[in-house]
């Protein structure tokens, strides 16, 4: 049974007066410190019946949840699991109390069996108490006073601790020595080896840190180590030879082993980014080792504007395109075609297909640094030519920027169709406003503004659709109305099914960070290092659609501008944007309108253009990949034109529509709006 099946038969079950029960995804601490992937709820629209049934298990009246349409209990540990035990039969019309026309299917994969646990409990137990939750204080149980909830992760949700690496700098716009390679002038390429980048990788232990410190200062002149998040971060700077030697070294590559050790085991198959082994089991220093090397390596094969086949020139390593194939290879990067531009589309190399001979065994990096088209579900982004442009489009009666403007399907489809019309790439779709103070629906409330309009967008609109949610159950339905791409705000960490139904239909999956709960953020975020944090959790996040199934390729991620952060935080994120394209896929920025605009020019919110303009410029010197905007033929002018000055330009077939010298007019000008895209590079099917 889909999800959203689920969900709806226990709403229906409720709304008779009947008791049903259903799970949210929690995935936070509750009380006693463990984390809860799910809360039961326990639902009766006959609040009387829905008292007694508490009573019989020591519910007190008083911890009924009254907000939302149907009063409910919402319950965690083993009186969740003893609630779930008796009531999940009927409630999904597997037990002989199913209401009429419910049938006798199961609960289907994504819930536990009856009388099955519906989360694993991380250390719980009966003693521990707080299987209510009171909704005064939602992280204390009701009639316990004596338990604090423990604290969240830096960073966001639990996961797996990936080691990340990241470039703190330099922050060119494409630095000289690039530009010169691109410009073809000989001996360039021995300037850009020369060229110095500073790159960060944590968390690690202070033992490792320092010796990795001492053996990269050795080789690049340069390493140091720092207390970053209870261990330690190593930053080193050096050319790119030097740091992929040691990339390749610590990676325990065979062809540059290190001296006096040999090249470590599982040095020809460890995955890049490999993530700690868990919070309980902590790495060896080996297997630490091992994810610095295949970290540093994803961060050197992401630097913007790369040229093809730099990497590997010393240390006995094969040159490595951007790819992450030998240059030359004709998969991977490509020689520049005109001024600064790629030449023919590259194809991605294929999932889990073995690594040429001499090439760094550390799986794929699906960024784009040549031209590489990408299917998401029968319609395709072309990433690498140029920045991308994602119209927003808000179907919620409340959003912050322009609640209530398009929430029917007919305005929703007309707006649609112009921002296509002025430039965008892709429409973003959402049906719950991300406002902290805006309402919350209910699930058939959000279905119900969401799946008409998105039905009559894949009919009448070409380019593809993305839908804004953290739910599973939301997810499914728009993809089986015809979504392509998911755009979820907590990264995977809200809901754990999410990641398998993206998976299931082949969707894509944008990654963005916030500190929180998309229905609490964080009121008083507080980061260690707040590009490391967020690096780290959107690596997390990676990590969990990979490992559901996922296509590297169709996964992007989102820093996640003005959601959890401070202005200070925004600000820090913004002057780093590149760092989060070491993370090895495409970037997306959401800074649209957002606070940090609002704060700086103290301006509101529907005079914050200018500002939106200053970051979409900024996003494509930092070299993202996409840009999220509201206001679409502004800001897909500004990305063309400071993609020619970045990413190179091409003469029109042709010519220039303006004679330079007299600045008189010479031929019709092309449709404004829409960006004028070169035959063969068609971005949209």
């Amino acid at each position: 049974m889909r999800l959203v099946d689920q969900w709806r038969r226990a709403l229906a079950r409720a709304r008779r007066g009947e008791l049903a029960v259903l799970r949210q995804p929690w995935h936070r601490p509750v009380p006693g410190g463990t984390v809860a992937p799910y809360l039961v709820k326990v639902l009766c629209a006959d609040e009387g019946r829905l008292a007694a049934w508490g009573t019989r298990y020591g519910l007190p009246a008083r911890g009924i949840c009254r907000h939302g349409s149907i009063p409910h209990y919402d319950l965690w540990g083993p009186l969740a699991d003893r609630a779930w035990a008796e009531l999940a039969p009927a409630t999904l019309g597997t037990g002989p109390d199913a209401g009429p026309g419910e049938n006798a299917e199961g609960a289907g994969p994504g819930a536990p069996p009856p009388g099955g646990s519906p989360f694993p409990h991380q250390g719980s137990s009966p003693s521990q108490g707080g299987t209510v939750l009171d909704h005064r204080n939602p992280e204390r149980p009701a009639g316990i006073d004596s338990q604090a909830p423990g604290p969240a992760p830096a960073g966001g949700g639990p996961g797996p601790r990936a080691v990340v690496a990241v470039l703190r700098g330099p922050w060119p716009a494409g630095d000289a020595a690039a530009r010169l390679v691109r410009a073809g002038w000989p001996g360039a390429g021995a300037l850009y080896d020369r060229w110095q980048h500073v790159l960060e990788i944590a968390p690690l232990p202070p033992e490792l840190a320092r010796r990795l410190a001492h053996e990269a200062a050795g080789q690049t002149g340069f390493a140091t180590w720092r207390p970053y998040a209870g261990a330690a971060s190593l930053l080193l700077g050096g050319s790119l030879p030097q740091l992929w030697s040691l990339a390749c070294r610590w990676g325990g590559h065979p062809a540059v082993p290190d001296p006096g050790r040999g090249p470590e085991p599982g040095g020809t198959t460890a995955g890049l980014g490999a993530p700690f082994t868990g919070r309980d089991q902590p790495a060896s220093g080996e297997d630490l080792t091992r994810s610095a090397g295949h970290a540093l390596a994803r961060a050197l094969l992401s630097l913007p504007h790369l040229p093809p086949g730099r990497l590997g020139a010393e240390g006995g390593a094969a040159p490595l395109s951007p790819a992450g194939v030998p240059a030359g290879s004709p998969v991977g990067g490509t020689a520049p075609a005109g001024r600064g531009r790629a030449g023919p589309v590259s194809a991605a190399p294929a999932a889990g297909a073995p690594w040429p001979a001499g090439g760094f065994p550390a799986g794929p990096v699906p960024l784009a640094l040549g031209p590489r088209k990408v299917d998401f579900r029968g319609r395709s982004l072309l990433f690498g030519r140029r920045t991308l442009i994602m119209g927003v489009l808000n179907v919620t009666p409340d959003s912050f920027s322009d609640g209530g403007r398009y929430n029917a399907p007919d305005r929703a489809l007309r707006r649609a169709l112009e921002m296509v019309a002025e430039g965008a790439d892709l429409i973003d779709v959402g049906a719950e406003s991300a406002n902290i103070a805006a309402s919350k629906p209910e699930l058939e409330e959000e279905l119900a503004r969401l799946v008409p309009v998105v039905e009559r967008l894949v009919r009448e609109v070409d380019v593809p659709i993305s839908i804004d949610t953290y739910k599973a159950p939301v997810a499914e339905a728009a993809l089986e109305a015809g979504a392509h791409i998911i755009n979820d705000i907590s990264g995977l960490h809200a809901d754990p099914d999410l990641a398998a139904v993206c998976a299931r239909y082949g969707a894509g999956v944008v990654i963005m960070h916030l500190q929180g709960h998309p229905r609490r953020l964080a009121r008083e975020p507080r980061y260690d290092d707040v590009v490391l944090d967020v690096a780290r959790y959107l690596a997390e996040g990676v990590q969990r659609a990979l490992a559901a199934g996922v296509r590297p390729e169709a996964i992007v991620v989102d820093p996640g501008i003005g959601v959890g952060k401070r202005t200070r935080h925004n600000l820090e994120i913004l002057e780093n944007l590149g760092a989060f394209r070491s993370l090895g896929y495409p970037v997306l920025l959401g800074a649209s309108r957002t606070s940090v605009i609002g704060n700086i020019l103290e301006t509101p919110i529907g005079d914050r253009l200018e500002g939106t303009l200053a970051t979409t410029a900024l996003a494509v010197v930092h070299g993202a990949d996409m840009v999220r905007v509201h206001d679409v033929r502004a800001n897909a002018r500004v990305a063309r034109m400071a993609d020619a000055l970045v990413r190179g330009w091409d003469e029109p077939a042709g010519g220039w529509p303006f004679d330079a010298v007299t600045g008189r007019q010479r031929r019709p000008l092309r449709e404004l709006g829409r960006l004028p895209v070169r035959p063969g590079d068609q971005s949209r099917t």
